[in-house]
């Protein structure tokens, strides 16, 4: 599974959360979240799943470009 940055900073932004409330909700820092964000660094299927329901969005809508099915089976192995 792999997170999509430009659609977190854009859902972000749209529900108009900054960059560091949504870091101290899911538990990071605001320079991870800026590394995730730019696609600097990854994140694991867990903090993925914190940043949806912190964003109160699908999951599937911040996952990158795979075979959404792919995706689906992982996040419910993990």
């Amino acid at each position: 599974m792999r997170i999509n940055p430009e659609a977190v900073r854009t859902i972000r932004q749209d529900r108009g959360v900054s960059a560091g409330d949504l870091a101290r909700l899911v538990g990071i820092s605001s320079g991870h979240l800026s590394n995730i964000e730019s696609g600097r660094r990854a994140a694991p299927p867990r903090l993925i799943r914190q940043l949806a329901e912190a964003l109160k969005c699908p999951l599937l809508s911040l996952l990158g470009p795979e075979d959404p099915a792919a995706a689906e089976r992982e996040v419910r192995a993990s």
